[in-house]
């Protein structure tokens, strides 16, 4: 989902009568949504591919049956993710990165 301001007007949920289409259009055409079986695959310790798919839903329909592979890569001892993935169209790489969230969880000490 976009994270962009204009694409996501201010509407309900659930849609009220109020709530104009054209925004709910709006949201609409800036969300991809889809549904399945993910693998992976590890290249080496820090290197794989995750490939989502294929799916068994999708917002597209065009989508269903449809899988991404995507590269990742670890770093910082494991505490970031990167996952990549690569738009043939247009030559564009689009990176999503991750960072493990501190620990909350206090350990018991012997005394």
């Amino acid at each position: 989902m976009s994270n962009t301001p204009e694409h996501r007007p201010n509407v309900t949920f659930p849609p009220q009568p109020w709530d104009a289409v054209e925004d709910w259009a709006k949201i609409g055409i800036h969300t991809l949504s889809y549904a399945g079986p993910a693998s992976v695959v590890p290249l080496n310790k820090t290197h794989g591919v995750v490939t989502h798919g294929p799916f068994s839903y999708a917002a597209a329909p065009g989508w269903v049956n449809y899988a991404t592979p995507r590269n990742y890569t670890i770093f910082d001892d494991g505490d970031v993710f990167k996952l990549s993935a690569y738009n043939k169209s247009n030559g564009d790489t689009s990176n999503l990165f991750w960072r493990r969230a501190p620990s909350t969880i206090k350990e018991e000490k012997d005394y």
